[in-house]
């Protein structure tokens, strides 16, 4: 029995004896003091008598026994579930610029060579055939902003030489400048892909016949001052001194009848080959006559063969400056590439993904769109789920 069951008990037992007998001091005393001896038996009572979960709950742990379980070696993982977009990386768009051909074309149509989708297209190929000029594709960074050439420096210029010379139409080491082994490869560049090149302009092509005529002439004026000094140096007779004097005559009228005719060109508004032509017939003329009268004075003893000399060293002197200048022209002359005739796109072969255009169809805008040739998944990550993932890691990767 707990102490609050004998406590409760004793009180009932007090209240009965109170209700029994009349009420005395000295009982009273002893009633209290018995109430007082249960209460402390009680209390002592519910310290020593404990339950057997309290008796459990205040008991020490037992000792620690041995615990055995099978160990699995294996690769602790997190998969991480995408869901991803698969398709063609990085599009270009192809667009055709008004300069092809010799600048003259008029209406841009396509008129050949129109690819189907999914065709892969490499350097050196055309990607398009419009009014009859190709559009040749080159790897390269920088855009076809100008045409190019003979005499054209810059970056491009390299960029252009290096691709020749990836295709095997370029000797040497690729530079700054376009010159006549540039004009050369770009040559070969159009004769592999099936086209004529873009050689010079027709005003360009007067300029060059106009520089080998003042060549050729100033190489005979050479050959005859050589003659004519020999001539000086042999002694002339009385048949060479009339010889002599008719030439004079004859160059003197080969000037007036010459200078005639270039000023009146000018006067007409001749173009300007015609008139470099004619300058140099004036110039020869003029070097006949100066030899002649060489000549004729060394037979007429009026001069001794230092004459003849001095005529032959101004001949060479004009034959050098002669061929100076037909070198600076053709450095400036040869096949050229029109803006239009080749796309510089970035990391070649390429994939057409879209034709925009069809055979008979003006050249206006953008006509292809080109991919890059590999297949790009494009999804998106979380915050959390980026911090599980590297650079490089691959997994396993299904198609849905």
């Amino acid at each position: 029995m707990t102490g609050t069951a004998l406590r409760g008990l004793w009180g009932r037992l007090a209240a009965r004896g109170r209700a029994a007998r009349p009420r005395r001091p000295g009982a009273l005393s002893t009633l209290l003091a018995v109430a007082v001896l249960a209460a402390a038996v009680g209390w002592w009572a519910g310290r020593s008598i404990q339950s057997p979960v309290e008796a459990a709950q205040h008991a020490a742990p037992p000792e620690a026994g041995a615990i055995t379980v099978p160990v699995e070696r294996r690769v602790i993982a997190t998969s991480v579930v995408v869901r991803g977009m698969l398709g063609f990386a990085e599009p270009q768009a192809l667009t055709v610029d008004t300069d092809l051909g010799d600048g003259r074309l008029g209406k841009l149509v396509v008129t050949g060579r129109v690819p189907r989708p999914g065709v892969s297209l490499d350097e050196g190929d055309v990607a398009l055939q419009v009014s009859g000029r190709p559009v040749i594709l080159l790897d390269g960074a920088i855009p076809m902003y100008r045409a190019l050439a003979p005499g054209s420096t810059g970056p491009d210029v390299r960029q252009l030489e290096r691709a020749l010379a990836r295709l095997g139409h370029f000797t040497g080491l690729p530079d700054d400048t376009f010159d006549a082994r540039t004009s050369a490869g770009v040559d070969r560049l159009y004769r592999a892909a099936g086209y004529p090149p873009v050689g010079p302009t027709a005003e360009q092509e007067q300029q060059l016949a106009a520089a080998r005529e003042r060549v050729a002439a100033a190489e005979a004026a050479v050959d005859t001052a050589r003659a004519a000094l020999r001539t000086a140096r042999q002694g002339p007779s009385a048949a060479e001194l009339s010889v002599a004097r008719a030439r004079v005559r004859s160059a003197e009228a080969d000037v007036e009848a010459a200078t005639r005719e270039r000023d009146a060109a000018i006067a007409e508004g001749a173009p300007p080959a015609t008139i470099g032509r004619l300058d140099a017939e004036v110039e020869a003329a003029r070097v006949t006559l100066e030899l002649a009268r060489a000549d004729l004075a060394e037979l007429a003893g009026s001069a001794d063969a230092g004459a003849a000399e001095a005529a032959v060293a101004a001949a060479v002197r004009r034959q050098d400056e002669a061929r100076g200048a037909l070198t600076r022209l053709r450095s400036t002359v040869g096949s050229r590439v029109p803006r239009g005739e080749v796309a510089f796109v970035p990391a070649l072969p390429r994939r057409v993904d879209k034709v925009e255009t069809a055979l008979g169809r003006e050249a206006n805008g953008t006509v292809m769109s080109l991919t890059a040739a590999a297949l790009e998944v494009t999804s998106a990550v979380s915050g959390e789920e980026r911090g599980l993932l590297t650079v490089g890691a691959a997994g396993p990767a299904r198609r849905g």
